[in-house]
């Protein structure tokens, strides 16, 4: 009698067991299902941003002007472009990240990091070559600003977008480019 009821208990154990991978299995397969999905998704997402890149919108002029007034601020050859840029994010709060170039892409200071966003985005950068950037490269071509395509940020993971604007100082050009926040800036304007 007790090696019976040892033999069915072990039964019952072993059954469960294989009740308890059987359902690992399945689990798995459908959180691989899930995260298929998740990827296929996030890659349909990810191309309509990108096809709307060349649709502008009323806020785009909002989102040029908002750098072209940091960069003229910046035209004053007085001021220390970081210190200034650190104090922007005061008026500008949908502003992620702040960085100026010389006029060839050469990226001259490090970042300038919102502080919402100082642990999620990297604050070096000087000395970085940008110039083959698109933000950079329409600038050293000609153009005195530029605008991105609505893009998901790698280091935030918000709606963004980049603008770039051309500035001088003591005749020498400059890029200013800014990542915005895209949900701060359309909920501001």
């Amino acid at each position: 009698m007790l090696v019976e009821s040892l033999v069915k208990r072990n039964e019952l154990q072993e059954r469960s067991a294989e009740m308890i991978l059987e359902g690992a299995e399945k689990s798995a397969f459908q959180i691989g299902q899930v995260h298929q999905q998740s990827e296929q998704l996030h890659n349909v997402v990810k191309d309509i941003l990108e096809n709307m890149g060349e649709v502008r919108l009323d806020w785009h002029d909002e989102a040029v002007k908002s750098v072209e007034e940091i960069a003229k601020d910046l035209s004053d050859c007085r001021i220390n472009f970081n210190d200034y840029l650190k104090n922007c994010f005061n008026k500008y709060n949908f502003i992620e990240l702040l960085y100026v170039m010389n006029g060839r892409g050469q990226q001259i200071d490090n970042n300038v990091v919102h502080p919402d966003f100082i642990n999620m985005i990297d604050n070096s950068g000087k000395g970085a070559d940008r110039s083959t950037r698109s933000y950079c490269r329409h600038i050293i071509d000609g153009e005195n600003s530029y605008i991105s395509g609505i893009y998901v940020s790698s280091a935030s993971n918000h709606l963004c977008l980049t603008v770039s604007v051309k500035f001088f100082c003591r005749g020498e050009a400059f890029i200013l480019a800014a990542d915005l926040n895209l949900e701060k800036f359309v909920l501001q304007s």
